[in-house]
């Protein structure tokens, strides 16, 4: 018999009294012999030492902060085409969209203004006017070089 048998039990109706009644698994020295009838469970890797986290963390460009066990955001990281794109906010560039599986491409040009977690916001030239586009349709970003003005000669 073991901790679960009392669940599983087809005699009598699962309620909350069954459950305060469960008998709880008892902790094993893993280093004393174990008689044939134990069947202890093992214990998978969870890629967190058994203490958890506990303290700063090296962060983005050496910041630090505390890992909550909350996975690191990928709107970041310039891995990832929204981090990338964070990185060029305020530069002029002509996006490509594919609209539909096999439809046409479509661009439109302007400065990138917010880059959010599914959409990017593009503001036309000469225009007070923003457009919102989705960012897993995005197949092609040309990026224009940022011109000095009006240089000046030597």
């Amino acid at each position: 018999m073991n901790c679960y048998d009392d669940i599983y039990s087809t005699s009598r109706p699962f309620d909350m009294d069954t459950m305060t009644q469960m008998k709880q698994p008892s902790m094993t020295n893993i280093y004393s012999p174990m008689s044939m009838d134990q069947n202890p469970l093992p214990s998978l890797p969870t890629g967190v030492p058994a203490g958890g986290i506990v303290g700063p963390v090296p962060g983005p460009q050496g910041s630090t902060m505390v890992d909550m066990g909350v996975p690191h955001s990928t709107a970041d990281n310039i891995q990832f085409v929204a981090g990338f794109l964070k990185t060029q906010i305020g530069r002029n560039m002509r996006v490509e969209f594919l609209v539909g599986s096999n439809g046409p491409l479509v661009d439109r040009i302007g400065t990138l203004r917010v880059v959010g977690t599914s959409y990017i916001i593009l503001q036309p030239v000469g225009s007070r006017e923003v457009i919102m586009c989705d960012l897993y349709s995005i197949r092609f970003v040309t990026i224009f070089p940022q011109t000095i003005p009006n240089p000046q000669p030597y």
